[in-house]
């Protein structure tokens, strides 16, 4: 069973950057990592294959989960989006 991980950032919270980290680091390297920059660039390094998706502007949550999924090929889909903390 695969997992795509998607993250959705506008870049809103003050530990994007540890966020993202931590995801790069313990999603075992089988799964999918899908990273949504939402109306920004984020100026992190990426250590490993990450699928980069990227909007000019801010996009609603319903489109925003529609492009991760039109790129996810996993069985499961698994939300992170950087307004939780």
């Amino acid at each position: 069973m695969k997992v795509s991980v998607c993250y959705i950032t506008c870049g809103a919270h003050p530990r994007v950057q540890q966020t993202l980290q931590s995801l790069l680091s313990y999603t075992p390297p089988e799964h999918q990592i899908i990273l949504l920059q939402n109306g920004m660039t984020l100026q992190y390094p990426i250590i490993r294959d990450v699928i980069l998706l990227q909007t000019t502007e801010r996009v609603g949550v319903a489109h925003a989960r529609n492009l991760c999924i039109a790129n996810a090929v996993g069985d499961i889909i698994l939300w992170i989006d950087d307004d939780i903390d």
